[in-house]
């Protein structure tokens, strides 16, 4: 059955095809299309000559080949015996990806002369898939005559038999496409041979001896596939059958060859096998078919069967076990229970020397926000001195990492869409960051030198009520300005950057522990190429050994008779078989066999590489939460993106390189070095023939090209993209009417200052309906200038043209009282050194006292 689908993929290209390689498919494809030519015949009498020389044709091809490899002594025989009897040989140089077709020709002005005619088969892969359909294709590429007295020259019949059989299992070298891996070009086995060893050298050769001819050539639009799904080589539909019919083509007139095609694919459709395949197999095989109505007959359908069917009884179902569940349910009894109510209080306490355990303040849902604001008051309470105690310790980085995740997580989601909670939740966040780099800083000095980028410029969307909040955003400041000047690297290489500089680098030169695990791999690396040269000298040695008995030896041959005479055919048809013992073919196949899997060193070319390698092998463990909690809070924190955003079309980590697996130490981490190449132990080179295998192509340097890569957002590491998604999210929220107004307390990093009183003029055809021109105007303005912002306040406490009442004055109000603003020297920063004055601090608590009098004295203000 395996065979006969083989046989249908290739003739009929059903829609649904291997995807990996299946072999040519020669031994049934060569027998079916004898077969059928024999069975042909007799249906077209009329035709009798020129069958019978397809037969012949056909019969020839497959005398000439042994396992679908060219036999040497048989093509002798065969070659020898065409100025005699006529005919023609269609050989498959498969080595080659050519067809050759030998046959004896009448050319004008000459008498019988020897025809060759070569042409290639496989297509290129790339041709495939940029061609549009259908490939258009010619037959034969080139042609060449050998008059009689030439082609009977002693030895010349053997040599070209001796060549082409030779051809047609050994490859050559430089006739395979190429492509780059690790910065050096490999043959891709997986692509189809240039068949120009055919072309130019044995054409070339018979074109010495004898001279071109020109024949008239058959165009073919030819329909190809080459499919590849998780398989070390494609499939790809069978050069053989395209040889098959290209040399039926060229000897049968047109109109038989078309009609013969028809007659063989309606008798594969025949075959006793048809009725196992799937119904949309057979449909899609029948659709493909010609309308020959004299070579099949359709049976009519028999719908008898369908007047004994009762559809009211086939279509009811008993269902027994419903029918009882269904009477259970009146007999339930329904009981009561009593369960005493002893209410506990989910409220957390925190110690002020233990870093606190965040999972658990979730556990009672009324709980979780009274928790999270425990534990802000411990953080902004005891954070400092318990980082001075614990900052030697192996574990603070780790603990600290991942009360960060917790907290960021649970508090996102419990104070979504409430802006001075958020604000909280940032400046609490950074402050346990801090922490977590004090920490690493100290265990690790070097850290220091690297900057860290890290923008505080979100910041100053945060709603502070209270001055002690104030003061803690201003020492968060103040740390990461100081880290920042004396640091004097790029922060790009203690994160992702692979330099002599990079932290990874420096660190490895700095601990003898990883110089000499890098020693032990280049030891073990070079043994192991030692003992792969040693493989490959062996097996060179045996595979000569093998051919010299091949060509010592030969074939062993019986008859075989393929269909006894009868009236029809007075001969009985029969051919040369050749045993299934014969000790030459054993020696050719075992000779074939004879593999060797490369070997790959395991380290990258470059000795800053090396290094870097061998450092995540075993990076400080510290380090490790300090690097992914840098890249979240870069990343998750601000809910920034990579600039380049690349994803991996493969993914190799260096986790699971099997030939470093021993010297690592296992540890999950969000970033990581990772190869899109695949090493070359994993392509479908990892195993080469003896034959193709030499010293260089045995031995290949690392295919692996290591990158930095975020497992968490699936890219590689590079620039940042920042987003206003944190700085929004700080923001109060104008009611839907007002949503005009929105844009001028929307005070981002870009827009630090706000908008302009000239905007509030072009956009007061945006006006609110429920609202006047000059106060949409006045209150439009209250944001316009951070340093102005206490000034406009104190005009409209004095000379008010905004309604105190609106909701919409009440939140522009808190947002210019609340937002931090720019930063500056002191902790009332840019936006609010106003307050600090006193005599403009006394201004404003005048006219305070005056707007509070006069709101006393008219209740109806009061109502909103």
């Amino acid at each position: 059955m395996a065979a006969y689908r083989s046989l249908v993929n290739h003739v009929f290209l059903p829609p649904v095809l291997p995807q990996s390689d299946a072999g040519d498919a020669f031994d049934i494809l060569v027998q079916t299309t004898f077969k059928a030519l024999i069975e042909y015949k007799r249906l077209r009498a009329d035709q009798h000559s020129s069958v019978e020389n397809a037969i012949r044709m056909t019969g020839n091809m497959a005398t000439a080949h042994v396992d679908s490899y060219i036999d040497e002594e048989k093509l002798a025989r065969l070659m020898e015996a065409v100025p005699r009897d006529g005919g023609s040989i269609v050989l498959h140089v498969s080595a080659r990806n050519a067809g050759m077709i030998i046959s004896r020709v009448s050319p004008l002005e000459t008498g019988f002369a020897i025809r060759f005619e070569a042409f290639e088969l496989a297509p290129l892969n790339q041709a495939v898939y940029q061609s549009k359909g259908r490939l258009g294709r010619s037959f034969p590429g080139s042609a060449v005559d050998l008059d009689f007295p030439t082609f009977a020259e002693p030895g010349l019949v053997d040599t070209i038999a001796r060549t082409l059989a030779k051809m047609s299992f050994q490859a050559a070298p430089g006739m395979q496409p190429q492509v780059r891996k690790s910065k050096a070009m490999v043959d891709e086995d997986r692509d189809t041979t240039h068949p120009g060893m055919i072309y130019e050298f044995i054409m070339g050769f018979l074109s010495a001896v004898g001279q071109s001819a020109h024949v008239d050539t058959i165009s073919k639009n030819t329909r190809e596939e080459v499919l590849l799904l998780d398989a070390r080589s494609p499939w790809r539909r069978s050069p053989v059958w395209l040889l098959l019919r290209v040399a039926l083509q060229l000897k049968l007139p047109c109109d038989i060859y078309k009609e013969f095609m028809a007659f063989m694919m309606s008798s594969i459709i025949n075959d006793h096998d048809f009725q196992k395949l799937s119904s949309d197999m057979r449909f899609s095989m029948m659709a493909k078919l010609p309308d020959w109505s004299h070579l099949q007959t359709r049976p009519p359908l028999n719908l008898s069967s369908l007047a004994s069917l009762h559809f009211d009884q086939d279509g009811f179902t008993a269902i027994p076990a419903l029918d009882k569940y269904l009477k259970s349910i009146s007999a339930r009894e329904s009981g009561q229970h009593t369960t005493d109510f002893n209410p506990e209080s989910g409220m957390a306490i925190f110690q002020p020397s233990v870093l606190p355990y965040l999972p658990g303040i979730d556990s009672h849902r009324d709980y979780t926000v009274p928790n999270l604001h425990a534990f802000e008051t411990w953080l902004a309470t005891h954070i400092n001195q318990w980082s001075d105690l614990h900052k030697s310790d192996a574990n603070a980085c780790e603990q600290l990492y991942d009360l960060i995740k917790r907290y960021h997580d649970l508090a996102l989601r419990q104070y979504l869409g409430n802006p001075e909670a958020l604000s909280v939740c940032y400046l609490t966040v950074l402050e346990l960051w801090k922490a977590l780099d004090v920490c690493a800083t100290h265990l690790y000095p070097l850290l220091a030198d690297y900057r860290l980028y890290l923008s505080m410029a979100f910041a100053q969307n945060f709603l502070l009520p209270s001055e002690a909040e104030m003061q803690r955003l201003l020492a968060l400041e103040t740390y990461f300005s100081s880290r920042e000047n004396r640091a004097h690297l790029p922060s790009a290489r203690c994160s992702h950057a692979i330099t002599a500089d990079c932290f990874s680098v420096r660190y490895d030169d700095q601990y003898p522990n990883l110089q000499v695990l890098l020693e032990k791999i280049e030891v073990q690396a070079a043994q192991e190429k030692a003992a792969k040269l040693e493989e490959l000298a062996r097996l060179k040695s045996e595979y000569e050994r093998l051919m010299t008995l091949h060509r010592d030896t030969f074939c062993e041959y019986y008859e075989y008779v393929l269909e006894e005479a009868n009236e029809w055919m007075p001969q009985a048809v029969t051919e040369q078989r050749q045993s299934y013992s014969c000790q030459k073919c054993e020696y050719k196949s075992k000779a074939a066999g004879l593999k060797i899997d490369i070997h790959e060193w395991p380290l990258p070319v470059s000795t800053t590489n090396q290094k870097a390698v061998v450092f995540e092998m075993r990076p400080p463990f510290s380090f490790i939460h300090w690097r992914d909690s840098l890249v979240f809070l870069r990343i998750n924190v601000p809910q920034a993106e990579y600039t380049m955003g690349t994803r991996a079309r493969a993914q190799h980590p260096l986790s699971t390189d099997e030939k470093l697996a021993g010297f690592a130490t296992g540890q999950h981490r969000r970033i990581g070095l990772l190869s899109e190449d695949k090493p070359h132990t994993r392509t479908h080179r990892k195993t080469m023939d003896i034959s193709k295998a030499t010293d260089a192509k045995a031995c290949l340097a690392s295919g692996l090209n290591y990158k930095y890569y975020d497992s968490d957002t699936g890219t590689f590491i590079s620039g940042l993209a920042c987003t206003d998604k944190v700085s929004l999210d700080c923001t109060y929220k104008l009611p839907r009417r007002s949503t005009a107004l929105q844009k001028f307390i929307n005070r981002t990093p870009a827009d630090t200052h706000g908008r302009t009183s000239n905007t509030v003029i072009a956009t007061l055809s945006d006006c609110p309906s429920h609202m006047s021109l000059d106060e949409y105007r006045k209150l439009a303005s209250i944001p316009c200038g951070s340093s102005l912002q206490w000034l406009n306040i104190l005009v409209q406490l004095g000379i008010p043209a905004i309604n105190f009442k609106n909701a919409e004055s009440t939140i522009v109000l808190l947002q210019c009282i609340y937002q931090a603003g720019p930063a500056s020297n002191g902790v009332l920063r840019v936006a609010h050194a106003f307050c600090g004055d006193p005599n403009s601090a006394g201004k404003l608590l005048m006219e305070l006292g005056v707007a509070l009098r006069r709101i006393e004295g008219n209740w109806e203000s009061t109502k909103p």
